[in-house]
């Protein structure tokens, strides 16, 4: 009975240990994300894509009736009830203003006219918004706020956000002044001054998602950014114990054959 409680201990724990590494090793790579760009990186694997759902951000229909799908793998066009693919890297929001469309990518604003062809006229960052006011458009990006006339080759920079980016989520415009809805809060930027921006104070609520608290303690975030450093030694210490473990059972196993086939 020992024996065999030894053996399923044995098998059981060889296991779970290739599930401890792979969540060790995730788990750091997902602490570090955004300094590392993960979002950026592309892996080829249609086994696995094919099987995810479209996860459709947005729609848009065409002057001529055409049905566009902003989408994580791309920009897809509708025509006869098929779709192809005209923008091939994540897109999460389209626009239509003065007869062009306009679509926020992974890697800045694509421009087109008919939704078949389409031209990328701001490119380098993450493209989070486009606001129309008057005659102009302006493009929230990760790093800053661009704006320029529909039909216009190239962006004019209005506001340029500080080192560490605004995880910008929409932008509202006055004459003067453009507000900014982030992550981090909300900030108001004067475009004739150029201030650098200014939070706005939000009155906070005591609750929060039980999701939320879960993951913020999952990744160390709760505790704060300081607390990164412990959960990488933590995650690096699972990962040494398991391959330590498994060498440790392999050993003497290995030098118990090798014996028995010396004598």
């Amino acid at each position: 009975m020992i024996l065999k409680m030894r053996k399923i201990h044995k098998y059981v724990g060889l296991g779970t240990s290739i599930i401890i590494i792979i969540v060790s090793l995730t788990g750091i790579l997902l602490i570090h994300k955004k300094a590392l760009g993960l979002n950026k990186i592309l892996v080829n694997m249609p086994w696995y894509s094919n099987s995810q759902p479209p996860d459709v951000f947005d729609l848009l229909l065409t002057d001529d009736g055409k049905l566009i799908a902003a989408t994580r793998s791309g920009v897809l066009l509708e025509e006869n009830r098929e779709w192809k693919l005209v923008i091939s890297e994540q897109t999460k929001k389209l626009f239509k203003v003065g007869g062009y469309i306009y679509a926020c990518s992974k890697s800045g604003i694509y421009e087109s006219m008919n939704g078949r062809n389409w031209q990328k006229n701001l490119s380098g960052l993450e493209a989070r918004n486009i606001v129309f006011n008057g005659n102009e458009i302006y493009a929230v990006l990760t790093n800053g706020v661009y704006k320029k006339k529909p039909g216009d080759a190239s962006w004019e920079i209005v506001i340029k956000f500080p080192k560490n980016s605004l995880d910008v989520r929409d932008i509202a415009i006055t004459k003067d002044e453009i507000f900014i809805a982030a992550r981090e809060g909300v900030f108001i930027f004067n475009v004739e001054k150029g201030l650098s921006g200014e939070k706005i104070q939000i009155k906070r609520t005591s609750r929060i998602e039980l999701q939320k608290l879960i993951t913020d303690l999952h990744t160390g975030e709760f505790f704060g950014s300081f607390f990164y450093i412990l959960m990488d030694i933590s995650a690096l210490g699972l990962i040494a114990l398991t391959i330590t473990g498994i060498y440790i059972w392999y050993l003497p196993k290995k030098m118990k054959k090798k014996i028995i086939k010396n004598v």
